[in-house]
């Protein structure tokens, strides 16, 4: 499994999630995680969603994970408001 850190700028203000680190086999993965962990999410802006669309995320591959890690967010960085 792969550590990424992704982020966006689309999305901005109160109850909103600029960035996290998530784990997923690829880059594609990574770009369809959303930071509150939600396993429904076609990767659209949605209603109170609080993130961008998936083709407005920024990837960064930072390492590999520990063996068994499930993939996921490991943190999320929200603007409560």
């Amino acid at each position: 499994m792969n550590l990424y850190f992704i982020s966006q700028n689309v999305v901005s203000g109160y109850d909103t999630y600029s960035d996290a680190v998530v784990a997923a086999l690829n880059e594609a993965d990574a770009k369809n995680t959303h930071p509150d962990g939600r396993k429904e999410w076609d990767g659209k802006i949605e209603y109170y969603s609080g993130w961008s669309n998936a083709n407005d995320v920024n990837v960064k591959l930072i390492g590999i994970s520990i063996a068994h890690l499930p993939a996921g967010v490991i943190c999320a960085s929200f603007n409560a408001g």
